[in-house]
């Protein structure tokens, strides 16, 4: 069966599924579209640009570096997949679902469901780090009722969040297997010290070239979907090329544990964490947002190349920056 009969699916990727889901009234109808549009912020981008940078600075080291780097590539690959296989959203829906799409303003191609991809990856992270009852109460509750919630707000098909799904599944399985295989990626302990400032040097670059090169994969002519779902790609390539290079040079770029990885420990501390971290949040991520949107809106080609420096300077900062300059007020104030 090729791609082209399997999109052509009336169940997978028809409207008759989707117009079957009840849709109530009055309080539980309120309770749906609630539970649904938290679920629909929770799996954005800027959800996770704030919560990753205080989850990998002020809690969890560990669980924000498998977390990110799992996240950026299912962004990168969630994204590039949506913008060759060019499928559409739902469309000439009931009225009522209608109105529930467009609070949720999605522009790029649907298949396969980015949100139910990161639902199943982020909260299949927590569930298998957390033994807390609670806490894997809370992810079950995400993992199923996002995907369902896509579909209860007319954003995707069944085949839509059924793909999703199954490459957050793989990704899951691939994250839990490199890390229980190598708990300290990226590990350069075995390369001699005398060689591990060229060896950074080289597996930067490597990085770089590795994560810009999604720049030469842009189409001649795009609609508003393929731009959309290019630029989620490339948002996602240059996160993943300054998170691990941030996470290179921090961890091998210099003589001793530079930074202290323990949880805050009191209120004190988190507020001057939290206070390094906002000012880069706000620049690289929403500064450099604004003025790309004014400035770059005509610019062709340089628009993706200016996102890629933005998101990749964005990440360098909250994983390397960040830390280092934390290190130096926490001698002043501390």
């Amino acid at each position: 069966m090729d791609a082209y009969s399997v999109f052509s699916d009336n169940y997978l990727f028809g409207n008759g599924l989707l117009e079957k889901i009840p849709h109530p009234e009055g309080f539980l109808g309120g309770v749906f579209n609630i539970l649904s549009f938290i679920c629909h912020f929770m799996g954005g981008a800027t959800f996770f640009a704030i919560f990753l940078p205080f989850l990998y600075l002020c809690f969890d080291r560990t669980l924000a570096l498998k977390i990110g780097i799992g996240l950026l590539f299912s962004g990168f690959a969630n994204g590039i997949t949506k913008y060759f296989c060019e499928n559409p959203r739902p469309s000439d829906l009931p009225l009522k679902i209608m109105k529930l799409q467009s609070h949720a303003n999605e522009t790029a191609f649907g298949f396969p469901s980015g949100h139910s991809h990161v639902s199943i990856l982020v909260w299949g992270i927590f569930f298998l780090r957390f033994k807390n009852l609670y806490i894997r109460l809370v992810s079950v509750f995400f993992i199923l009722f996002t995907p369902f919630s896509r579909m209860y707000i007319g954003v995707h098909y069944l085949g839509d969040v059924i793909g999703g799904f199954i490459m957050g599944l793989f990704t899951l399985v691939l994250l839990e297997f490199l890390f229980r295989k190598s708990p300290d990626f990226p590990d350069l302990s075995k390369i001699k010290e005398n060689f591990r400032k060229k060896a950074i040097r080289s597996i930067s670059l490597l990085i770089v070239a590795l994560t810009i090169g999604v720049l030469f994969l842009q189409k001649k002519f795009m609609t508003e979907a393929h731009i959309s779902s290019f630029s989620q790609a490339v948002s996602s390539s240059g996160s993943l090329g300054g998170f691990l290079v941030g996470i290179l040079v921090l961890k091998y770029g210099f003589k001793h544990n530079y930074f202290d990885w323990s949880t805050v420990e009191n209120v004190k501390e988190f507020a001057i964490r939290s206070l390094v971290l906002i000012p880069g949040i706000l620049i690289f991520y929403f500064a450099m947002g604004y003025i790309g949107k004014i400035l770059l809106s005509e610019q062709g080609d340089y628009t993706y190349l200016y996102r890629y420096s933005r998101y990749f300077l964005l990440n360098l900062y909250i994983v390397l920056l960040a830390p280092l300059i934390f290190k130096k007020l926490k001698k002043l104030t501390l």
